[in-house]
């Protein structure tokens, strides 16, 4: 499968504990299929540039959560949370490729 990359903000509820954001930059960082990733006070926004073969936004929210800096809830983030998974989920399975069929669907010959 070819790389996938993709560009999201995730924005966080604002940390208790100084130092959260550069733990924040630091974790994700070195997760596998993360290529970068900063993060804002200032909104408290964090962006992750990442690849899908790898990691999706809803692993990325699930280590924010475990590391203690849980994703923002609200209605349109809830909402954009929903899409930015359907639209994933669809292009993952838009790729798998059944190498015994043809285009049309009909086994090969």
């Amino acid at each position: 499968m070819k790389n996938i990359l993709k560009t999201n903000s995730i924005r966080v509820k604002r940390p208790e504990k100084p130092g959260t954001i550069q733990k924040i930059e630091t974790t994700l960082g070195m997760m596998l299929g993360v290529d970068d990733v900063k993060a804002s006070e200032k909104g408290n926004l964090v962006k992750v540039r990442y690849n899908l073969k790898f990691i999706n936004y809803r692993g990325l929210e699930k280590k924010l959560q475990d590391i203690g800096c849980p994703p923002a809830n609200g209605l349109f983030t809830s909402i954009r949370r929903g899409f930015i998974n359907f639209t994933e989920k669809t292009e993952i399975e838009s790729l798998k490729i059944d190498l015994g069929r043809d285009h049309l669907g009909h086994f090969g010959h």
